[in-house]
């Protein structure tokens, strides 16, 4: 299912790359080669295997019912949400309990030790 929306997303980004004037110097490390002539040949290269691969992928891979594609992906977008979701509450709920059950605990040993006191005092009167 991960796999599916990544391959998606990369597909989307790879797409986006080709209205990118320089692409070459968009990856990091290469800022520092622009304006050289290595560089600027090396970008062209780059440039042109993009655009290329891009456009052979799209023609290999034609886009056949978007709609329900896109609706897959809508689809698992809003599980895993539900999923998310779940999980924040069902930690939610396990840190209240969690908390109400130290609280209880604290609060019965208090009660515990003043009736031990209160005991305790009792016994000292009638002896």
């Amino acid at each position: 299912m991960l796999l599916f929306v990544r391959h998606r997303l990369l597909s989307l980004f790879n797409l986006s790359l080709i209205f990118l004037p320089e692409l070459y110097f968009n990856q990091p490390g290469y800022e520092r080669r622009r304006g050289r002539a290595t560089g600027i040949d090396q970008s062209l290269e780059y440039d042109d295997y993009i655009r290329q691969s891009t456009v052979s992928r799209s023609e290999r891979h034609p886009k056949e019912s978007n709609s329900t594609r896109f609706i897959g992906l809508l689809v698992i977008v809003s599980l895993q949400q539900y999923l998310l979701l779940d999980l924040a509450y069902f930690y939610l709920y396990s840190t209240r309990k969690i908390s109400n059950e130290h609280v209880n605990h604290i609060v019965t040993s208090i009660l515990n030790k003043r009736q031990r006191n209160v005991l305790e005092q009792q016994q000292q009167t009638f002896i």
